[in-house]
């Protein structure tokens, strides 16, 4: 051995055992570790999965070496030393590494983990997309194919160590072009995952532990539940009428799957969640506060403040033993004073004070209606286009042209908690008018002294967008006490009337009185300026129908067999946009009613004058296009469904159905 080759080999044994040294070090345990990527009770699982390491050693005059089977890393990491040049070395891939007691090269294979097999309980059954046995056998897949890259390649490497074709770049080499692909994969994966955690907090793939921020209980079988986790906001730019119809349908109805762990299996359930950024977190009872302490009734107020951009969950309760109830019911909020997150804590202790979420989410049957939709309006744009102007324009009775446009309409029938989704629903199309009608009088404001013609084809043309949209709902619960959110459906009543776009005043004043008599516009000079107005008060509105199935003493019955709430403190007001029905269920002339659009609120009683009725012939020449929203429980989805195909309410290019389960 010539002294040249002798004074490389010790350069190389120096460096080696320089390396050995550091790798050998025990590093301090890693406090940072998140439960975020993993599922509760799983971690364990997960750490103690032995990663499978083939070791290959080649002798430097070519003869092999004895193949071995390692699983301690820290036992190998003291005879054998890699050639990372990174700070890190991958968990899994092909590692080219120095024996320094035989003095033999030798290439390691790592495998990754496999993935997890979803435990029993972790599917909710309510055909979810993507569901967890979905995501597993996608990863197994995927996993699967990893694999037999990673071997056939560490085969090749290690035939071409054998018959010494490797290079000196080879050797120096540590990573191979598909380990360090499939390193970047993850890499970039992990900072999607991280980007998604940054900016809505949930994850569709995992379940993702939230702190419980606050539980009250609103009524006796009512509990809302707010979580340290943002609430999707609303939608900033919307396109025209049919795209934002269809942006309520695809982007308004979301839910979140809820998992709890149970003595012997997971318990998961799906919920749609609930925007507290209005005053949706306070009690529809006055007669809930005898179920609240005092801590809770004082912290009403602040809800609004600090956790109004917050999700919450409302959760009906059954009567103990109901295994979802009863794990509502044992939820804590968390405690930041015992704020503690540490190595050796307890699974058990862990769990306390945090829901593990999964989402947002929609069942497959929704997407599927929601793509045809899609599609569909995407040919009827294009055809529109193609066709020109030829029905562009029609002339109506003082003979201005009036553009030819669907009358759109949202029909929402609920029961008990199926309230939620309709909520999620209404919360975007306020979200939309409001700030639609606040652009409308900025501009208006702007173009007034120097464009008066051109302002007045404009409010026309608003006028013509928000008086197609109209709402109604009929709600079923069994008494007036178990109506969730009632104040807010009637503030969103209240202020979903359309207002005058000059009347800059939204107190609630000036709305009382929209409710009561037409508005006219401040600068109506005759009489078809107000005329216009009350066509607006008569054509775009939101119908409220309660369906009771109990009486209760809260109400009075009116001569037309209907009875009306009157003691609801500091709302009496908003009664007038919602009739009460007691002492029966949803019927099928009732739902006939309502769908045709026959069902008038008290508010509208004493309205109608021979002007409105020659602008609803006017509006009977539009064609209607019917949004049917159904939620409740899965004997009233049944019994909906029926009634509506008894009534020829079918999925066609004028109506679309979503039943919400």
């Amino acid at each position: 051995m010539t002294n040249l080759a002798v004074a490389q080999w010790l350069q190389e044994i120096a460096a080696a055992k320089a390396k050995a040294q550091a790798k050998a070090t025990p590093s301090p345990p890693n406090n940072n570790t998140s439960q975020d990527d993993v599922s509760p009770g799983r971690e364990q699982g997960h750490s103690n999965t032995n990663t499978n390491k083939t070791t290959c050693g080649i002798s430097n005059n070519g003869s092999d070496h004895s193949t071995s089977n390692t699983t301690n890393t820290t036992t190998r990491s003291k005879t054998t030393t890699t050639t990372c040049s990174t700070s890190s070395c991958p968990q899994h891939g092909i590692i080219t590494s120095y024996n320094l007691k035989n003095r033999k090269k030798q290439l390691q294979l790592i495998l990754p983990p496999e993935p997890i097999k979803p435990g029993p309980g972790e599917c909710c059954g309510n055909d979810c997309d993507p569901c967890v046995n979905t995501i597993y056998w996608e990863d197994l897949a995927g996993y699967k194919d990893r694999v037999k890259k990673l071997e056939a390649e560490y085969e090749a490497a290690c035939k071409a160590l054998e018959s010494g074709e490797e290079t000196q770049e080879k050797e120096s080499a540590n990573l191979s072009a598909i380990t360090r692909e499939i390193i970047k994969e993850e890499e970039e994966e992990e900072e999607e995952e991280k980007e998604a955690l940054e900016q809505e907090g949930l994850s569709i793939r995992s379940y993702k532990p939230f702190k419980i921020l606050q539980k009250r209980y609103l009524t006796e079988n009512a509990l809302l539940v707010i979580c340290d986790v943002p609430y999707p906001k609303p939608m900033k730019t919307l396109g025209g009428p049919s795209q934002y119809r269809q942006d309520i349908i695809t982007k308004a109805l979301f839910h979140i799957l809820i998992r709890f762990k149970g003595e012997d299996q997971y318990l998961t359930k799906a919920f749609t969640p609930v925007d507290l950024s209005s005053r949706s977190s306070r009690s529809n009872n006055d007669n809930s506060s005898n179920n609240n302490n005092n801590n809770n009734n004082n912290s009403n107020n602040s809800v609004n403040v600090a956790l109004g951009d917050k999700m919450a969950f409302l959760v009906k309760l059954y009567p103990s033993p109901h295994a979802t109830s009863d794990m509502f019911r044992q939820l804590q909020e968390y405690n930041y004073l015992e704020d503690r997150i540490v190595e050796d804590a307890g699974e058990e202790e862990e769990e306390k004070g945090v829901l593990y979420l999964r989402g947002p989410i929609q069942t497959a049957k929704d997407q599927e209606r929601n793509r045809d939709l899609a599609l569909k309006k995407l040919d009827e744009e294009l055809k529109d286009k193609s066709i020109g102007n030829r029905n562009k324009s029609i002339i109506n009775d003082d003979s201005r042209p009036r553009e030819r446009r669907k009358k759109e309409r949202i029909v929402m029938i609920a029961a008990g908690s199926g309230i939620t989704p309709m909520y999620q629903v209404l919360r975007v199309i306020h979200h939309y008018n409001n700030n639609h009608n606040h652009h409308h009088r900025q501009q208006r404001q702007q173009q007034q002294q120097q464009q008066q013609q051109q302002h007045q084809s404009d409010k026309r043309e608003a006028f013509e967008r928000i008086v197609s949209q109209e709402l109604d709902l009929v709600y079923c619960n069994r008494t007036s006490s178990e109506i969730w959110l009632r104040q807010e459906l009637q503030e969103i009543c209240l202020t979903g009337q359309v207002h005058d776009d000059n009347d800059h005043d939204h107190d609630n004043k000036n709305n009382s009185a929209a409710l009561t008599q037409p508005i006219e516009m401040h600068s109506a000079s005759s009489s078809k300026e107000s005329q216009e107005s009350r066509r607006k008060v008569l054509t775009r509105k939101m119908r409220i129908h309660h369906v009771l199935s109990s009486s209760c003493t809260d109400h009075d019955q009116d001569l037309d067999g209907e009875k009306e709430c009157r003691h609801h403190q500091g709302c009496s007001r908003h009664h007038q946009c919602e009739r009460v029905n007691i002492g029966g269920r949803i019927t099928l002339d009732l739902l006939r009613e309502t769908l045709r659009g026959n069902i008038m609120s008290a508010s509208d009683v004493g309205r109608v004058n021979t002007d409105s009725i020659q602008h609803s012939s006017f509006l009977e020449e539009e064609e209607e296009y019917l949004w049917i929203l159904v939620c409740g429980p899965p004997l009233f989805n049944t019994d909906v469904s029926k009634m509506l195909d008894q009534l020829g309410y079918k999925n066609s290019d004028r109506c679309e159905i979503h039943i919400l389960e």
